[in-house]
């Protein structure tokens, strides 16, 4: 069997992560979805199963090839025992992934990172899926016939009983599907309240709320049985619309506004749950957000936010137990941030490019975590122990220097406005004697 590793290579890109805690030893269940384009290139597309121990190491189960569908978007059951998957056009429901058949051949971390055509594919890991939702053809000119563009699915949400996927389209249609007889699935509630693709789709931990994010700066709170959304306000960044010029397009202002990127839901007070938030301004700043969700969605309140980065956030994660928040950048940058108080606690360049997938793991019995992420083809598994997650605070030293710099840039003004440069406040100043004419 492949030896423990904290990084991987894949010979595909990576599109998606999930991450679900399978047992009392620490060991969780990690599985990446991704591809390369079969159809065309040869490359594979596949889900690659991994079990991540208690010391944060990556132990390879193997890959389940998924034929022509490259796996773009995935969700796991918190029980592990479940994974949606969004496999090119249609939603899928694997069953039982916690337990994945043995592959005929030990598998070994080059048989992901390579790709040898001469090589017959591993055995699949699991047994058929089950059809959730079929989508498009996507062949807009078969038989030689021109078709109109049909939308097509573009992300999803596994509810944390498993019984229900929220299915995004890339016409802002949101659709509830959930588990029927015998194994099928059947179509709750469809309604359409974006104007553009839903970026994220998150259940809250009840199971009773969705919340949808897309680029048309709207975040949308749904009652997973069905009914009219509530819309999260955005903060209103009067500061950073005054500092910043607005950008422009073609020479035309932008409005100044911001895109929702991602949504998180966790547990939050007594009375409902939390909702974290990524957003892009348009002058390109990203920002985090905290809001109290109300039982039933209706009300939302937005409780703190902050700017996280001058770069765009690309992904969002949030710890099993609600304590850490992390973001990655278009630019490769991890951002981890303490969840109560949005404080940032340890910034690390970890990607030369875009960070496309983010996982945050349970706290270890020494008090600290680990963040996977992905950028590209590329995994790494990043320790965080719990000295390095400290809040920042300001010493008494630097607090005294502060208020003395502060108390003699006061006096210096008060010694400047009040002076008047030299005369006495309130008198004009001196007459100026004419020098005598020449004779």
């Amino acid at each position: 069997a492949a030896p423990p590793s904290s990084s991987m290579t894949s010979s595909f890109s990576l599109f998606d992560a999930a991450l679900a805690r399978r047992g009392a030893d620490g060991e969780s269940l990690l599985v990446f979805g991704g591809g390369g384009g079969a159809s065309k290139t040869g490359v594979p597309n596949a889900l690659v199963v991994t079990r991540l121990d208690a010391s944060w190491q990556m132990q390879l189960v193997g890959e389940h090839r998924t034929g022509l569908a490259p796996v773009q978007s995935l969700a796991l059951s918190p029980t592990a025992d479940r994974l949606a998957c969004l496999q090119g056009p249609d939603v899928l429901l694997y069953s039982g992934v916690d337990a994945p058949a043995p592959p005929a051949e030990p598998p070994t971390w080059e048989s992901v990172a390579t790709v040898d055509k001469k090589r017959p594919p591993p055995p699949p890991l699991y047994a058929s899926p089950a059809m959730v939702l079929r989508g498009p053809d996507p062949d807009p000119e078969a038989d030689g016939i021109r078709k109109p563009r049909l939308p097509e699915v573009y992300s999803l949400a596994l509810s944390p009983d498993g019984t229900r996927i929220a299915v995004g389209i890339d016409d802002g249609s949101l659709v509830m599907m959930e588990a029927a007889a015998q194994g099928e699935w059947r179509q709750r509630w469809k309604e359409k309240r974006h104007a553009r693709d839903l970026k994220s789709l998150a259940f809250s931990p009840d199971g009773a709320v969705v919340a949808s994010a897309a680029d048309d700066a709207l975040c949308l709170l749904w009652p997973a049985e069905g009914g009219e959304p509530s819309e999260v306000a955005q903060p209103a960044f009067r500061w950073h619309n005054f500092v910043t010029p607005a950008p422009k397009r073609r020479g035309k202002p932008l409005p100044k506004t911001a895109a929702w990127r991602c949504v998180l839901m966790a547990e939050g007070s007594s009375s409902g749950a939390s909702l974290f938030g990524a957003l892009n301004h348009a002058a390109g700043v990203g920002h985090v957000l905290r809001a109290a969700v109300p039982r039933g969605g209706s009300g939302a309140r937005v409780e703190r936010w902050a700017k996280v980065t001058p770069n765009r956030l690309t992904a969002l994660a949030l710890s099993a137990d609600g304590a850490l928040l992390a973001a990655g950048t278009n630019e490769g940058e991890l951002h981890v941030l303490q969840a109560s108080s949005l404080a940032r606690l340890v910034r690390l360049q970890e990607h030369p490019m875009y960070v496309a997938v983010l996982v945050l793991t349970e706290r270890d019995a020494a008090g600290g975590y680990a963040a996977i992420s992905c950028s590209t083809n590329e995994v790494k598994v990043t320790r965080l122990p719990k000295e390095r997650l400290v809040p920042p605070t300001l010493s008494a030293d630097r607090l005294l220097l502060l208020l003395a710099l502060l108390a003699a840039l006061v006096a210096a003004a008060f010694a400047h406005f009040a002076g008047g440069g030299g005369e006495a406040p309130g008198e004009p100043p001196a007459a100026v004697e004419a020098p005598p004419a020449a004779p």
